[in-house]
């Protein structure tokens, strides 16, 4: 029987800006958010074992939202946490979005962010991006919307129509446990990621 971890807190953090102007936070995680939704292979699959947690911390000098991972991947490396946060984003004109958050791993560690539309939530893929942070690193990471790729199942979708920001329904953060663009990169245990916001462009 599948579960849906939903961590539901007190008030929407989400914020639409019909200017869309440089640097605006698109998501604030320096706020508590509405709608955030949880998901490992052990809540999707049977076999799974991974398990996950995002939790907001409200201290006076450091609010921000964690995501935590504790990867268990099978044989084959196969294990996946996910961290989503859905909303109709109503994006009519950037051309990218820029994660900003700091590393809680003792080692580098790849995630992937992930965005779903209607049209990809009706056929069953999404569309991928991968980047790599450091351990304990502060990052500030650009996210082309040119330059995701849509993926079923961990295969490329070559029937997918381009990304349309306008059509955003979620955005999400993923780590699994085979990365990389080979798949050649495994990854297990614990992972951690502080995250302050998501905004329309990197300063830098």
């Amino acid at each position: 029987m599948k579960t849906l971890l939903n961590v539901s807190l007190f008030a929407s953090a989400i914020v639409y800006y019909p200017a869309y102007a440089e640097h605006t936070p698109l998501v604030d995680f320096t706020k508590p958010i509405n709608r955030i939704q949880v998901l490992t292979d052990a809540t999707e699959r049977s076999a799974g074992l991974s398990h996950a947690y995002a939790g907001y911390q409200n201290s006076q000098n450091n609010k921000s939202h964690f995501f935590f991972a504790h990867l268990q991947p099978q044989p084959n490396g196969a294990a996946f946490a996910t961290f989503r946060v859905a909303d109709n984003f109503n994006l009519q004109y950037p051309y990218s979005i820029c994660l900003n958050g700091k590393s809680l791993n003792d080692k580098g560690a790849y995630y992937q962010v992930v965005i779903e539309t209607p049209k990809s939530q009706s056929l069953g893929f999404t569309y991928k991006q991968d980047f790599q942070v450091q351990s304990q690193e502060n990052f500030s990471m650009p996210f082309y919307f040119s330059e995701f790729d849509a993926t079923r199942r961990g295969k490329n979708f070559p029937n997918a129509p381009s990304l349309n920001p306008s059509d955003i329904k979620s955005v999400a953060i993923r780590i699994i446990g085979r990365a990389g663009q080979e798949a050649d990169i495994y990854q297990k245990g614990l992972f951690g990621l502080q995250l302050f916001n998501f905004t329309l462009d990197c300063e830098n």
